[in-house]
């Protein structure tokens, strides 16, 4: 299986007769207000959505496969490491998946990642990923 989109955004709905998907307000920098700069855990509220696109990238490809998101900080940390998760794709479909979020926890100022992770041979790799910048204002 390959990726073929990772977007944290606002907000995504889907078309039932077609389909189709919409994608809200795209998200790559958070810019908030801290009266404290050196605030190490800043948590953001409010309504996300991580979406991502998944196709196969032959037909010898099982139909089932595991895939999991992980929140990354500056310093390497795993902030958020989503379940595992079991999707089904069938011959020349794709996949659209997300993963809806109530907040965005940081871990102080800097660029963070979202990443997609498929699991092959009993292992999770990477095989997406995106930045997310916090800019604290003081």
């Amino acid at each position: 299986m390959k990726n073929t989109l990772l977007v944290l955004c606002e907000g995504s709905s889907i078309d039932k007769e077609t389909g189709q998907w919409s994608i809200f307000n795209h998200i790559e920098n958070f810019k908030i207000d801290a009266p404290d700069k050196n605030k190490e855990n800043i948590s953001i509220k409010g309504k996300f959505s991580l979406v991502s696109f998944w196709t196969k990238e032959d037909d010898s490809e099982s139909g089932k496969f595991d895939i999991k998101y992980e929140f990354i900080a500056p310093d390497g940390e795993v902030l958020m490491d989503s379940s595992d998760l079991n999707l089904d794709v069938k011959k020349g479909a794709t996949i659209k998946h997300r993963l809806k979020m109530r907040q965005v926890s940081f871990k102080g100022e800097g660029k963070h990642f979202f990443r997609a992770l498929k699991k092959e041979e009993g292992e999770y790799k990477k095989v997406a990923e995106i930045p997310v910048k916090l800019t604290l204002n003081s």
